[in-house]
């Protein structure tokens, strides 16, 4: 798992991008920084959607707030994508797809469920495969301290014809680990994860 953050400033002149791993000592955690094309302050938002990819908006402090035009609102809104390693093309025939109709849209803490998914491999274990839940982050700012992501127990794959497998898998056991609410759900294959689909815990 990456985390990509970034901080608030009141100048307007913060390019850094930082990517880190909490598997890392403290000392050697950050990873990679890369250059954001435009400043990111105050009114900044990361999230990542259900592609794998994440998104960061903008609205540059003190200036958005007092556009006297649409025109001029938009010189100071943006938007930069950052498309993952994962996401690298070649990697494609490793990418899971989720039967979105053969999932349930609502499960509830410890249940068992299933999950039917299109992987044409030979290898698809409990070994290499994950299934994990992204908690959306809030509307308004890039701190969202209900973000977090949750790998979920596996006690069986199978597969079903050609490329179908069946993923039986066991939902949180709380709301302790996961409040109640839509989550993203991703299955995940040697690193590479399928497309998410909205599931919600009740």
């Amino acid at each position: 798992m990456r985390i990509i953050s970034m901080a608030s400033t009141i100048r307007p002149s913060l390019l850094g991008c930082v990517s880190a791993s909490p598997r890392f000592p403290v000392v050697s955690r950050n990873l990679s920084r890369s250059t954001l094309s435009f400043s990111h302050v105050t009114q900044s938002k990361l999230l990542t959607l259900r592609r794998g990819v994440s998104c960061l908006g903008v609205a540059e402090s003190g200036k958005a707030s007092t556009a006297a035009t649409e025109e001029d609102l938009l010189k100071w809104v943006r938007l930069q994508k950052y498309s993952p390693p994962y996401l690298d093309p070649a990697l494609a025939n490793l990418r899971p797809t989720i039967v979105n109709t053969a999932t349930p849209k609502q499960i509830r803490y410890g249940e068992r469920f299933n999950i039917r998914i299109h992987l044409n491999q030979k290898d698809v274990t409990k070994e290499n495969v994950k299934v994990t839940m992204l908690a959306p982050p809030f509307t308004t700012h890039a701190v969202s301290m209900n973000m977090r992501l949750l790998i979920l127990g596996i006690f069986d794959i199978k597969k079903e014809v050609r490329d179908l497998h069946q993923i039986h898998a066991i939902a949180p056991p709380s709301g302790k680990v996961a409040p109640p609410g839509y989550y993203l759900l991703f299955v995940v294959y040697n690193g590479v994860p399928s497309v998410g689909e909205w599931i919600q815990i009740v």
